[in-house]
């Protein structure tokens, strides 16, 4: 739809690009429409030049991309791990950018590190609200969160039966679990 307006209507919208020392430059807002323009096999594209340090290419990139596309939970946990660990950013500074707490970014990241490959899966297609991924994340990675997956699954657990349940799964004897 992007190559058919800007073929119909030109650009509307310049791209915006850091100069890099090299004499290149980098993207900071505006990917999708330099793919388009590619499309049209346009040679140039307009676009405004912003000198800018690494940080602030980081911030413009990271909010560009919150204002033009929703992103996946774990989009948006790869972009804050990506903040934290190249740039130097703190979970307060990096949960002002999302509008949210530290504990909130906190709770994002733990979505990378502490969740099975299936339930991941699960999170990253929308099968899985993120709220729920974050309780799952409480138990340990491999059959104890794809057994309490399926069980959120098949009786339709909202995020407060869900933490009752992981609660209650944590205590109890794997005879229990069994049971239930």
């Amino acid at each position: 739809g992007l190559t058919a307006s800007i073929k119909s209507n030109g650009l509307l919208e310049p791209i915006l690009v850091q100069p890099l020392e090299d004499g290149n430059y980098q993207i900071l807002n505006g990917h999708y429409r330099v793919r388009a323009v590619r499309r049209l096999r346009h040679k140039t594209i307009l676009g405004h030049s912003y000198p800018c340090d690494r940080r602030s290419a980081l911030i413009i990139f990271c909010t560009s991309n919150l204002l033009t596309k929703s992103l996946s939970a774990l989009e948006e946990a790869m972009m804050m791990k990506g903040l934290i660990k190249e740039a130097g950013f703190s979970l307060a500074e990096v949960g002002e950018l999302w509008g949210h707490s530290k504990s909130w970014v906190s709770r994002r990241l733990k979505l990378l590190t502490g969740l099975d490959s299936t339930v991941k899966r699960e999170l990253d297609e929308g099968h899985l609200r993120p709220r729920l991924a974050q309780e799952l994340a409480r138990l340990p990675q491999g059959n104890d969160q794809r057994r309490v997956l399926a069980l959120v699954k098949r009786y339709y657990l909202t995020k407060d039966q869900t933490a009752h349940l992981i609660d209650w799964w944590q205590e109890a004897a794997e005879e229990n679990r069994l049971q239930l």
